[in-house]
């Protein structure tokens, strides 16, 4: 038998299938983790996010959270720490959701709060949110862990 050009087009087109279906079979395989399971609901109320950062930038110092001696300290500004505080840390993983982890805190004095949450190394934002005499404060901060 001889190879001629017709067969060289059922090789290429064979080819060209094969190819389609790895690209089809590829994609299925990748997983695609959204910001929140509930995005349109969180979409609605995210006025209160803005007013909540509104509120934190306006306030004479922001919120600190710095990472020291294998924990994470948080350190709110000087006019809030006399005042009942609660609010939620969520230390978001842009690149996985199984790495996100949420921490909720309540400070009543002066002291700064100790958090200890074991995290993978990664780049994170820590979503602050917390409220202050009925006011909700929302403030994020990047952190990278080694």
């Amino acid at each position: 038998m001889k190879f001629t050009w017709g067969h060289a087009v059922i090789l290429a087109f064979l080819a060209f299938c094969g190819y389609i279906g790895f690209l089809v079979y590829s994609c299925t395989q990748t997983n695609f983790d959204l910001v929140s399971k509930e995005y349109y609901k969180d979409e609605i109320v995210y006025q209160q996010v803005i007013d909540g950062t509104n509120r934190a930038n306006a306030l004479s110092s922001k919120i600190n959270l710095v990472k020291e001696n294998g924990h994470f300290t948080l350190r709110l500004p000087a006019e809030l720490q006399s005042k009942k505080v609660k609010g939620t840390v969520w230390f978001y993983c842009t690149a996985a959701a199984g790495r996100d982890r949420k921490v909720d805190f309540e400070s009543f004095a002066d002291m700064p709060l100790e958090i200890r949450q074991p995290l993978l190394p990664g780049n994170y934002t820590a979503k602050i949110g917390w409220y202050a005499e009925e006011k909700y404060y929302y403030a994020e901060q990047p952190i990278a862990i080694q």
